[in-house]
C-alpha cells in the first residue's frame, strides 16, 4: 500500500492488510492528513521506508490479536491517546501492547487490564497461577535527545571543512573524555577543524589512522578504504563517516532508579500476592541502555522493602538492519532478574506461565545484549554503554570495467550512493539505498 518497503520475511498481501487494519482502527483520513499537528504515529505513516513498515506490521498484529470485545475499553483509549498526539502515552501503552503480545499463546492466556487499574498493566494466566505485570518503559532522556541534536552540527561541521580544504574519503571518531551537558560544542568543532587540516597534512604517516588529543576529547581520523576496484570517491560529493560518542549523564542511572521505584511502589500497593499469584515488573530501556548496564543498577534493589516484587523483566528493542538493505529484524532482548527471596517460587512460575513468542516473523528473542561494534580504519572497538551517534554518506564513482556494484555492509547511520555514466558525455546516474530518517524504532 502506498509505494511502501515492504520487509521481506512477510507477504504483500498480509502487509496490505495490516495496514488496512490500522486505516480502520485509526480512520484512514486522519492517518493521511496533514492539516493540525503531527503525532509521531502519524510521522511513521508518512514514512515509506522499511523500519516505518516493520514498526507498523508489529502494532497492527498486536492490535488485531487483543481486539475482543473484553478489551473494548482499553483499546478505545489506546486510540484516544494516539488521536490527541499524546506521545509519551502512544510510547508507553504501544510497550504495554506489544509486551501482553509476547506472552500470549503457549499455553498461557494474556488479559489487559482495564483502563485505570491500579498497579499493574496485564495480568499471564496458566491453570490457576497467574503473574501480575506492570509495565515501564524509560524513553530517552533530555540529554540523550541533546547529545544526538549537538552531535549532528558537528556532523556538518565536519563536511563543511572537509568540502573546503578539498579533503574525501575520511572517517572522524569524536571519544568525549567524560559526559558533558550540553557538550562543548565550539570547542569540539575547532577541534575537528584542526584535526582535519593536521590529517591532510600527514595522512600517509600511519595505516591505523592519525589520534589527536583535546581536553575534551580524543578525536580519530581514518582513510575509508573502497572495497570494490573500478570505483573511486566522487570528487563532488563529500564522502564521510562520523561517530561521536559520550559516557551516559549522570541522571541516566537516576531515571532509571526512579522509574523502578514507582513501579515497585505502586505493584506493592495494588497486587495480591499468594501461593498461585507472582507480582512482576516490566521494564523497557532505550537503545543506549544495555541489559548488562540496568541489570548493574538493580544490584541491591529486590530487597525486604520489596519481596512482593518476584522479578524484574529487562526489555530492550532495537532494530537489526539486513545486508540486503530494505529489511529489518526486531531484536527483542530480554533477562530476568529474580528476586533472591522468591527464587523457588520464581522458577516454579516461569516453567508454567511465563514463556515469551516472538511477536513478528522477524523477531529474535535473545536472553543477551547485543554487542555494539564500529569499525575505525582496519580496527573494531567495542562500544561501552553511552550514547552514540553515528553518521555518513559515501559517495561512489565508477571509473572502469562492469557497473555492476555490490553496496557495502551496511552500518546503522551510513548511506551509500553509486554514481555511473551509461554513456559517455551523458549525464550521471545515481543509485541510493532507501534509508529511513532515524534508524532507530519511533515507537517500539
Amino acid at each position: 500500500m502506498g509505494n511502501r518497503q515492504i520487509p521481506r520475511w512477510v507477504e504483500e498481501s498480509e502487509f496490505d492488510e495490516k495496514l488496512r487494519l490500522l486505516e480502520a482502527f485509526f480512520g484512514s483520513d486522519w492517518l493521511n492528513s496533514k492539516r493540525g499537528k503531527t503525532s509521531i504515529f502519524k510521522k511513521l505513516w508518512s514514512r515509506r521506508d522499511y523500519l516505518a513498515s516493520t514498526e507498523l506490521y508489529t502494532i497492527a498484529d498486536a492490535l488485531e490479536r487483543f481486539d475482543l470485545p473484553e478489551n473494548a475499553d482499553w483499546l478505545s483509549e489506546y486510540r484516544r491517546v494516539v488521536l490527541r498526539y499524546e506521545n509519551r502515552m502512544t510510547i508507553s501503552q504501544t510497550y504495554e501492547l506489544l509486551s501482553a503480545g509476547m506472552f500470549d499463546g503457549s499455553g498461557q492466556s494474556v488479559n489487559l487490564c482495564d483502563v485505570g487499574t491500579p498497579g499493574y498493566d496485564f495480568l499471564i494466566s496458566a491453570d490457576e497461577k497467574r503473574i501480575r505485570v506492570s509495565c515501564k518503559k524509560l524513553t530517552a532522556s533530555e540529554s540523550e535527545l541533546r547529545f544526538y541534536k549537538e552531535s549532528s552540527t558537528l556532523y556538518k561541521r565536519l563536511k563543511e571543512t572537509m568540502r573546503q580544504i578539498n579533503l574525501n574519503g575520511v572517517e572522524i571518531v569524536v571519544w568525549m573524555n567524560k559526559a558533558q551537558d550540553p557538550m562543548p560544542t565550539k570547542e569540539l568543532k575547532d577541534a575537528l577543524v584542526q584535526t582535519l587540516q593536521l590529517y591532510k597534512r600527514n595522512s600517509q604517516t600511519s595505516p591505523r589512522g592519525l589520534t589527536v588529543r583535546f581536553p575534551e576529547a580524543s578525536i580519530r581520523a581514518f582513510s575509508i578504504r573502497i572495497d570494490s576496484s573500478g570505483w573511486k570517491y566522487h570528487s563532488d560529493y563529500v564522502s564521510t563517516i562520523f561517530i561521536c560518542y559520550s559516557p551516559y549523564s549522570e541522571g541516566e542511572q537516576k531515571r532509571f532508579e526512579d522509574l523502578f521505584r514507582r513501579a515497585a511502589s505502586n505493584l506493592k500497593a495494588h497486587g495480591g500476592f499468594t501461593k498461585n499469584d507472582l507480582n512482576v515488573i516490566m521494564l523497557g530501556l532505550p537503545v543506549c541502555v544495555s541489559i548488562q548496564q540496568a541489570t548493574e543498577w538493580l544490584k541491591g534493589k529486590l530487597d525486604r522493602e520489596h519481596k512482593s516484587i518476584a522479578g524484574i523483566v529487562l526489555n530492550r528493542v532495537i532494530p537489526a538492519k539486513g545486508r540486503n538493505l530494505e529489511t529489518a529484524e526486531v531484536v527483542s532482548e530480554l533477562a530476568f532478574i529474580a528476586n533472591p527471596q522468591q527464587e523457588t517460587k520464581v522458577r516454579e512460575f516461569l516453567e508454567m506461565c511465563f514463556k515469551p513468542r516472538r511477536v513478528t516473523p522477524a523477531t529474535m528473542i535473545c536472553g543477551n545484549d547485543s554487542e555494539l561494534w564500529f569499525t575505525a580504519g582496519e580496527e573494531r572497538i567495542a562500544i561501552p554503554n553511552g550514547y552514540l551517534f553515528q553518521k555518513g554518506e559515501i559517495y561512489h564513482e565508477h571509473i572502469s570495467g562492469g557497473i555492476e556494484y555490490d553496496f557495502p555492509v551496511v552500518m546503522s547511520g551510513i548511506h551509500h550512493h553509486s554514481i555511473f555514466y551509461p554513456e559517455r558525455d551523458k549525464q550521471a546516474l545515481m543509485v541510493s539505498n532507501i534509508c529511513p530518517p532515524e534508524e532507530t524504532f519511533t515507537i517500539l
